[in-house]
């Protein structure tokens, strides 16, 4: 789970008035505010016509949230960013899946801040 630090609710992503840039790949759509703020805050919202069992919708849920926290470690994000799948990870696509969220977020991080 991620620290309460980095979280933001639906409601907050919201009520943000700034524009967002909407990002999409094969897996994922990422929504992105940009704000100044120390550290990225994320929202991960996996839809119910992905998968009605919920527990496939966390374990995908919690799957995002490790990628999130490994990539976070070394890079310094900032801004509000909602993170929408677009199909269940499985162990078959986790792979796929970590190195496409990787190349959407480190396109985000600004030019003097990119390792």
């Amino acid at each position: 789970m991620l620290p309460r630090k980095l979280r933001i609710t639906f409601n907050d992503f919201r009520n943000h008035r700034d524009f967002y840039r909407k990002t999409s790949s094969s897996l994922f759509t990422v929504f992105i505010k940009k704000k100044k703020i120390e550290e990225a805050r994320f929202f991960i919202t996996v839809p119910k016509i992905l998968d009605k069992r919920s527990t496939r919708r966390n374990l995908t849920k919690r799957k995002i949230e490790r990628i999130i926290l490994d990539f976070s470690a070394e890079a310094k994000l900032s801004g509000f960013i909602m993170i929408k799948p677009k199909k269940i990870l499985t162990e078959e696509n986790q792979r796929a899946a970590e190195a496409e969220l990787v190349k959407i977020l480190k396109n985000e991080i600004p030019a003097e801040n990119n390792p």
